[in-house]
């Protein structure tokens, strides 16, 4: 996969991320959770992947799993 790719599969699951910690709630999230833990981990990953190419370029996104919806 070429970087421009990653960038953007990366910031998709940082919005996703994102949007689904918005909707936790006290209760009954454990899902929720998950798929936040699993999301998280994929994002290390590209990160990672990212960081070990030699052609990498910096973006803002990756210093935090958390993007603010605008």
């Amino acid at each position: 996969m070429n970087n421009n790719w990653l960038v953007n599969h990366l910031e998709h699951l940082l919005r996703e991320i994102s949007i689904l910690q918005s909707k936790i709630e006290p209760q009954d999230c454990g899902h929720l959770h998950t798929t936040i833990d699993t999301l998280e981990h994929r994002v290390s990953e590209i990160k990672r992947e990212l960081y070990n190419d030699k052609e990498k370029t910096h973006h803002p996104a990756w210093g935090s799993t958390t993007v603010r919806m605008e």
